[in-house]
């Protein structure tokens, strides 16, 4: 697992599953969790680093991919 360098929020995974092309259901099944599970993520104010972990995991993208979503945006 790489290691987390920041907080991100739900909606940075947003734009993430919509840049992968995935619908919600999609990146549950990923993630092995409901869709209402996944729909959850997306609202969080802060996403653990664990989760975050699972999630670059799940979406096959590095932390530093992430990292240009998030700046991109600030």
């Amino acid at each position: 697992m790489q290691k987390v360098k920041r907080t991100y929020t739900g909606a940075y995974i947003r734009v993430l599953r919509h840049l992968k092309g995935y619908k919600q259901t999609d990146a549950a099944k990923k993630l092995g969790i409901s869709q209402q599970a996944y729909s959850k993520i997306e609202c969080r104010e802060r996403i653990s680093d664990a989760k975050i972990a699972l999630l670059i995991a799940a979406f096959n993208i590095t932390i530093e991919e992430l990292d240009r979503i998030q700046n991109f945006f600030q």
